[in-house]
């Protein structure tokens, strides 16, 4: 019996890199160049690689995104001037080329206008509460399931000393470690929240904004309620996730 076409189960390696390597590389203008970087001695899967690249260059695009807006209007501004200057260049002057470069000329203005703290304010605070929120509702989340575990260690404990069982107690000890593990990282990840809140109510003070929907105050700080045990989180979560979706309601 011959042996099959071992190709089929070690197929070559393949290289996105235009000189045959795995080096991606976007080039930005004005020359910077952001590269994929791949650690580790085995090839980078091809998707691995772009997405590490996607990501880099989706941050780097933001900062550019004013200038490119600028162009787009210098641009539209030239196109308004060869216009005027062709009109005018005939008789009589004919104003159809001017009135058809007016529309674009105006887009790109209101481009160039949504770049105002009064306009994009809001819309990033909203934005950055739409993730926050996300985010509080997925701890609430882990700290139900953080509970479910509780109670069915706490179940396993009463097995234990029923039957009894060393075993099965040395084992919902280890469990309980697990939970208090589990706790110790999730209230240590609301901790940034704060430092966010403090961002966003200062962002809507610059905008001249109202942080609540009735002008009572800045938005609350969600980091202060983490540092309790798992059952006295979920309705303090409830609650600030609450007030956070009325002051998301109010906004673009």
């Amino acid at each position: 019996m011959s042996l099959p076409d071992l190709s089929t189960f070690c197929p070559p390696p393949f290289f996105c890199g235009p000189d045959g390597t795995s080096r991606v590389c976007v080039t930005f203008p004005g020359g910077g160049e952001i590269c994929a970087i791949f650690p580790g001695a085995r090839v980078p899967d091809p998707s691995e690689l772009i997405n590490a690249l996607l990501q880099s260059v989706n941050a780097a695009l933001v900062p550019l995104t004013p200038l490119f807006l600028v162009f787009e209007v210098l641009i539209a501004v030239v196109d308004c001037i060869k216009s005027v200057e062709k009109a005018l260049g005939q008789f009589p002057p004919d104003p159809t080329a001017i009135t058809s470069c007016i529309p674009n000329l105006l887009a790109a203005l209101a481009k160039i206008l949504g770049l105002m703290p009064f306009l994009t304010v809001p819309l990033l605070v909203g934005q950055l509460l739409d993730a926050i929120i996300c985010f509080l509702t997925g701890i609430r989340n882990q700290v139900l399931a953080i509970i479910a575990k509780i109670v069915a260690i706490l179940a396993a404990q009463t097995r234990a000393a029923a039957l009894p069982s060393i075993s099965l107690q040395i084992v919902t000890n280890c469990a309980n470690d697990d939970i208090d593990l589990a706790m110790a990282n999730l209230n240590a990840s609301g901790a940034p929240i704060g430092r966010i809140i403090a961002i966003v109510n200062g962002l809507m003070q610059l905008a001249g904004a109202q942080p609540n929907a009735d002008g009572s105050g800045p938005i609350p700080d969600p980091s202060t309620i983490f540092g309790a045990e798992a059952a006295e989180l979920v309705t303090p979560l409830d609650d600030v996730i609450t007030v956070l979706q009325g002051i998301r309601a109010v906004l673009p």
